[in-house]
């Protein structure tokens, strides 16, 4: 199913270049990093490239003793960014890894102002939109919310692009497209469903209200990832907000979701992902 928010599957490789994106698409200006360096390697010419230039035009110089020097110099820049172009980068984005919470801290402390207004907009418009198709041209003409529709629109691909400068993980036990939308939307606190007798009959539904609200959540984004991120812009499930998450946040949303998919019988402590 295409869908306006997309998540691009960020890898350590990748994830400075989505985290430049983010900043421009925030109008926030990236801190110097001095990331253009790799560019800059990248794009120096390799020195096989060099030799091959430097042999057509010794078919015109008109000195070979000048020529000659200025080659050597030539040769031996090249030679030094191949070295750099094996090398460099491999090891700027280990060094990335090992500082990578620190610095999507600094990030999405930089980024939450803007996401925090995108989501101000996206709230009002979402709030407008036809309940039961509110990605319907045609309902939204019929309501006369064309205009919130392109701002949900616009909205929920923004999402996409703040959820993308975090390392897509890999889901494991949590269902995979709430996964996609921990970087950007904030759980309750959930409880653990305790259940009695070979019936598993719920014994403290009173304690669930988290649990239900984030399995409900979840539901909807198998269903369907933007309906689900308009359903929290409009308050549909209790306690989920859209918020910009440090790693801590995440790792503390994780957490949440398995809370909330585990199960143990009243009699004991032991854990049954349901």
């Amino acid at each position: 199913m295409t869908t306006h928010f997309n998540r691009y599957p960020t890898t350590h490789e990748t994830q400075m270049d989505k985290t430049r994106e983010a900043y421009q698409l925030a109008g926030v200006t990236e801190p110097n990093r001095s990331l253009r360096i790799a560019e800059l390697i990248d794009e120096t010419p390799t020195a096989r490239q060099v030799a091959d230039q430097l042999a057509l035009e010794a078919l015109t110089a008109q000195n070979a003793e000048l020529f000659y020097k200025d080659m050597l110099g030539k040769i031996r820049d090249a030679q030094a960014a191949d070295l750099f172009r094996d090398v460099f980068r491999s090891r700027m984005v280990e060094h990335a890894r090992q500082q990578s919470a620190a610095t999507l801290d600094a990030t999405v402390a930089d980024l939450s102002p803007s996401f925090t207004k995108l989501v101000k907009s996206m709230v009002s418009a979402a709030k407008k939109l036809p309940p039961h198709a509110p990605l319907s041209i045609d309902a939204n003409v019929e309501a006369d919310t064309t205009t919130e529709y392109k701002t949900v629109r616009g909205a929920l691909a923004l999402l996409g692009q703040y959820a993308s400068i975090y390392v897509h993980n890999t889901p494991g036990d949590l269902p995979t497209d709430l996964n996609r939308l921990l970087p950007i939307v904030d759980l309750p606190d959930a409880t653990v469903e305790t259940v009695t007798g070979l019936a598993r009959t719920t014994s403290n539904e009173h304690e669930l209200v988290g649990t239900r609200a984030i399995r409900a959540l979840a539901d909807s984004a198998r269903d369907d990832l933007d309906v689900a991120l308009i359903r929290v812009a409009r308050g549909d499930f209790h306690g989920v907000t859209l918020a910009l998450a440090s790693p801590d946040e995440v790792r503390t949303r994780i957490q949440a979701v398995h809370t909330a998919y585990a199960t143990r019988q009243a009699e004991g402590v032991v854990m049954v992902m349901r």
